[in-house]
């Protein structure tokens, strides 16, 4: 059986997790959830296109590991 992610959202997402965020599983819009610790939430869109998408949501990231609100 083949996993559930694209390899390249597949990595993103143990990235995240090792900046505290863990899956919460797949929405019904077709984009992965990911909860932080302090409980932001960074949704992560399954087939997602152009090349600044991981980019984007590393900035994403790193705004909510430091408590800013976006």
């Amino acid at each position: 059986m083949s996993s559930p992610y694209r390899k390249d959202v597949r990595e993103f997402i143990q990235y995240a997790k090792g900046h505290g965020f863990r899956c919460e599983g797949m929405g019904g819009g077709g984009h992965w959830r990911l909860r932080h610790d302090s409980g932001a939430v960074l949704i992560v869109p399954a087939t997602p296109g152009g090349y600044r998408w991981r980019k984007n949501l590393e900035s994403i990231m790193k705004k909510i590991a430091q408590g800013e609100k976006s």
